[in-house]
């Protein structure tokens, strides 16, 4: 009887507030690493190779889309700045859209439904 009621109490903590938010500072510290992880990877990518990245989940992809753009972006000048847009210097071309999966490949893996790639290509 004893180990029902341990059993009880461990399933009892799972449901818990506690662990529903250690899951979700885990998942938030995951997150702060890509951001950190991407920048890392543009840094050591040579001009000209490209950086795929394939995301699972809504808010990597949303990650994974921002730093892209922003990276794409060039230089942060003010929006009436009077330059051309070849002097922004930007450190990434983007390549060509977000990727999903095709209905073929949706019908062999069902899990793929989630999956976006994103590519880049670095400029200097």
């Amino acid at each position: 009887m004893n180990e029902f009621n341990e059993l009880n109490e461990l399933n009892d903590l799972n449901e818990s507030n506690e662990l529903n938010g250690l899951n979700e500072l885990n998942e938030w510290n995951e997150l702060n690493e890509l951001n950190d992880v991407l920048g890392q990877a543009i840094d050591v990518l040579a001009v000209g190779g490209r950086l795929a990245v394939i995301s699972f989940h809504s808010l990597e992809d949303r990650i994974v889309k921002r730093f892209f753009r922003e990276q794409a972006k060039g230089d942060n000048l003010p929006a009436n700045f009077p330059i051309r847009a070849d002097e922004l210097n930007p450190k990434v071309k983007l390549i060509g859209k977000a990727i999903k999966a095709s209905e073929e490949e949706l019908a062999r893996n069902p899990r793929a439904r989630s999956a976006v790639l994103r590519i880049v290509e670095k400029m200097a």
